[in-house]
């Protein structure tokens, strides 16, 4: 039987909807890019995005308030699935 995302999961997720900011190179803040939420966890969290910039393994952070969050949390691309033509899921792991 294969394991689902929900059976890998670390930590439980709960639904949570907020337009976030998040930067791919914390030294260069020129690049924000934004994305909504949809479920986060202390270990990670769900996001939809509008462009195809970020590729699997990638490193971002998060520079919006996340609640639960003391401070910005980096995070790794785990997944990604194309929604619509400029629409992404992104399964991204925190550090």
């Amino acid at each position: 039987m294969a394991l689902n995302r929900t059976e890998r999961r670390a930590h439980p997720r709960r639904a949570y909807f907020q337009l976030i900011k998040y930067v791919l190179n914390l030294d260069t803040l020129d690049r924000i890019f934004r994305g909504f939420t949809i479920n986060i966890s202390s270990s990670g969290l769900r996001l939809y995005t509008f462009n195809n910039l970020l590729t699997e393994g990638q490193e971002v952070t998060v520079i919006s308030s996340l609640a639960g969050f003391q401070s910005s949390p980096k995070g790794t691309v785990r997944w990604i699935n194309r929604l619509y033509d400029n629409t992404y899921e992104i399964g991204l792991e925190f550090a």
